[in-house]
């Protein structure tokens, strides 16, 4: 769907661009369930499905900064927020260890560190990086 969306947004065909995104957005919303109830869902997948998000959201707002329609800083702007909330997911988490036990363990060892080592900036410093990788 991104060859054909990048098209159609360029030619400024507006119809067949939202005809583009709505295709996305029903295959986005059920690949994923269908993925659950085949029992074929993983961390990779969730990966990749905010790495397809993430494509199709900033090749369309890269479309329309370079049709001079908005600002050309959106379409990279979006694109580190999509890196920082696929950190920042469940998803990725998955991929950093293999169970839950070990990332319980590595996490109170970080913390652990983390409050001895830096007593006075400990809190904040622990809710940022919780939020940023577990």
């Amino acid at each position: 769907m991104l060859a054909p969306l990048v098209y159609a947004l360029l030619n400024q065909h507006w119809l067949a661009a939202a005809a583009c995104y709505v295709v996305a957005v029903i295959t986005d919303i059920y690949d994923g369930k269908l993925a659950r109830k085949l029992n074929q869902s993983s961390p990779l997948g969730g990966v990749l499905d905010h790495l397809t998000d993430a494509l199709i959201v900033t090749a369309g707002c890269w479309c329309l900064a370079k049709l001079g329609l908005i600002n050309s800083f959106l379409p990279w702007i979006i694109a580190l927020a999509f890196v920082q909330y696929m950190l920042d997911s469940k998803a990725l988490a998955g991929c950093l260890a293999q169970n839950k036990s070990t990332r319980t363990l590595q996490r109170h060892r970080l913390l652990h560190f983390a409050r001895h080592r830096y007593q006075r900036l400990y809190t904040p410093l622990a809710r940022a990086f919780h939020r940023c990788f577990f």
